[in-house]
C-alpha cells in the first residue's frame, strides 16, 4: 500500500482547515442573526415613535428653558 504524498496530505489538511474556518464564521453569523431576531422581537414598533417623540419634546423643552 502506498502512502499519500506529502503534497496531497497538505492539500487535505488545507481543505479541512478551510472548511472548518468557513463553518465557524458562518456558524457565528447565524447565531448573531438569531440573537438579533430575538432582541428585535422585544421591540414594540408601534409604541416606539410615540415614546421617541415625547422624549425629544422633553429634551427640546429642557434646552429652551
Amino acid at each position: 500500500m502506498t502512502r499519500p504524498s506529502r503534497q496531497l496530505r497538505n492539500c487535505h489538511s488545507l481543505l479541512f482547515t478551510t472548511l472548518l474556518t468557513y463553518g465557524l464564521v458562518f456558524g457565528l453569523e447565524t447565531s448573531f442573526v438569531l440573537l438579533a431576531i430575538a432582541l428585535l422581537r422585544r421591540v414594540n414598533f408601534v409604541e416606539f415613535p410615540a415614546n421617541a417623540q415625547q422624549a425629544i419634546a422633553t429634551i427640546v423643552n429642557n434646552d429652551l428653558s
